[in-house]
């Protein structure tokens, strides 16, 4: 197991081992903090790619934007009221919890 600080450029690893069907332990703290941490599964990825075509000039443009989600599983154990679900980087919110500072994942976990 290896455990990787990840930010918006480094995220190969994870996505590699997400791909292949195995988790990844994710870390974060509460923004602002360095104390308040919390753990968390993620175990699937996708990425939503959008195309607008600019029909207002003479050429038409085709642009294209993407989102890369991951999905979360926070722990929390009673279903009914989890937080699960699909989140991009940097918008880990569970509750009124937000962990976005100092992003580690362990990858490399394996059964």
């Amino acid at each position: 197991m290896v455990q990787l600080a990840i930010s918006p450029t480094n995220q190969s690893s994870l996505q590699a081992d997400l791909h292949a069907g195995y988790p990844v332990v994710m870390t974060g703290y509460k923004s602002g903090t360095s104390i308040n941490g919390y753990a968390w599964v993620v175990d699937g990825f996708y990425q939503n790619t959008y195309y607008n075509l600019d029909c207002s000039g003479y050429s038409p443009v085709c642009q294209e934007s993407s989102s890369l989600f991951y999905h979360i599983n926070w722990g929390e154990g009673d279903q009914s009221n989890a937080r699960n679900g699909w989140y991009q980087l940097g918008a880990f919110v569970m509750g009124t919890d937000t962990y976005n500072t100092n992003l580690q994942a362990t990858v490399g976990v394996r059964p």
